[in-house]
């Protein structure tokens, strides 16, 4: 299915060059049915912005104004407004442009609340409340949880493959294999210390092979 949506940002201080994203407006263009998510709580925005509290009251205010327009037999509406990106710019006139709408984009998911999910993790999610990747594993499992998060890759991924040819051998992270058993791709992380050379040499003619 292929829905519209819209990136919520704030810009906490106009003096600042700081701008983060704060929600994900999702409507789907022939139901008009829509889904909006928002950070909410402190702990969603970095620690380095000013006016948290500002910025969390005015989503909170913003989300309860879109809400309030959904219509239970048309979705939603915009009376006098062409677009949810100019009502929500409207509304943001109130906290001087502490609030801002990007222009619309298109997306495609299975359905709105996954779209809505897929694209808050995607842009919105403070990366910060994450703990730092530490080692290689830690990076691995990064990677792998980012590709099971969609759906479609999920189906068709599989882990450490072990991949042949004429001349090497070696096993792999992850590979996505289509339904015609071809492999749409693969994926192998590796660090870069001295002490491993040998192992990284491996891999990277096992990549060219």
């Amino acid at each position: 299915m292929r829905f519209q949506y819209w990136t919520i940002q704030a810009t906490p201080d106009p003096t600042l060059l700081m701008t983060f994203g704060v929600g994900v407006l999702v409507v789907d263009s022939e139901s008009q049915d829509f889904q909006v998510k928002f950070i909410n709580r402190l702990e969603s925005m970095p620690n380095s912005v000013p006016n948290r509290k500002a910025i969390l009251n005015a989503t909170r205010h913003l989300e309860a104004e879109l809400n309030a327009m959904r219509s239970n037999l048309f979705g939603i509406e915009f009376t006098d407004f062409d677009s949810p990106s100019s009502y929500a710019s409207q509304i943001s006139n109130h906290w001087n442009n502490l609030i801002s709408v990007d222009h619309p984009r298109f997306m495609s998911a299975s359905n709105l609340g996954q779209a809505a999910d897929l694209l808050f993790r995607l842009y919105i999610e403070n990366k910060e409340a994450s703990a730092p990747l530490k080692n290689i594993s830690t990076l691995r499992t990064a990677v792998r949880k980012t590709y099971e998060s969609v759906p479609v890759i999920e189906e068709n991924l599989h882990s450490d493959p072990l991949i042949e040819s004429n001349f090497l051998e070696g096993y792999f992270d992850l590979a996505v294999v289509r339904e015609d058993n071809r492999i749409f791709e693969l994926n192998s992380s590796f660090t870069f210390l001295p002490q491993q050379a040998r192992a990284n040499k491996e891999k990277i003619e096992a990549w060219n092979f």
